[in-house]
């Protein structure tokens, strides 16, 4: 059971209109040492979300979603 089910639904929305911005502007996140993964950052809580882009097939894949202070 969720602790703060309104506080994770806010979450989810941020790192929603995260993804929502990446089918507009797919080469909008920063380039990343792995070819061809991009991250993008979730504006209110932070959250990275690294993806790869398709042009041939018009496709963003998001390949993870992390939080900074998660990250080892």
């Amino acid at each position: 059971m969720l602790r703060n089910p309104r506080g994770a639904a806010n979450v989810e929305a941020d790192i929603q209109t995260a993804i929502g911005r990446l089918s507009v502007h797919p080469f909008s996140g920063r380039a990343q040492g792995e070819a061809g993964v991009r991250k993008a950052v979730s504006s209110r809580y932070r959250y990275r979300v690294f993806y790869a882009v398709d042009n041939a097939a018009s496709v963003v894949q998001v390949l993870a979603i992390l939080h900074p202070s998660r990250q080892s």
